[in-house]
């Protein structure tokens, strides 16, 4: 399985991350010095492979890099986030 490095369309609003021609993403939106982190999604024929897991993990980790976690207050709305943080504690001081 072929992964590309996390891309950040700021202009979509999108994280998206390349696995073999397929597309995995994560939409947010940015509304008063916050960011929502609305949606994830993997292309079904990749579902339970961690792929979900990996974008979330680049994706949070692309934010901190571009200095998103300073600028905003990360909120994850999507359900998979949540769960994602919730048991990784490492992106709690991060992603509320």
């Amino acid at each position: 399985m072929e992964i590309s490095e996390i891309t950040h369309d700021k202009e979509n609003s999108q994280l998206t991350l390349e696995i073999d021609g397929a597309r995995a993403l994560i939409d947010y939106k940015i509304r008063n010095n916050r960011m929502y982190l609305t949606h994830s999604e993997v292309p079904v024929e990749l579902r339970g492979n961690g792929i979900g897991k990996i974008l979330i993990e680049k994706g949070l980790t692309k934010l901190v890099e571009e200095g998103y976690d300073k600028e905003y207050r990360i909120i994850a709305k999507c359900p998979f986030i949540k769960y994602y943080v919730a048991k990784n504690p490492k992106w709690a001081h991060i992603v509320y």
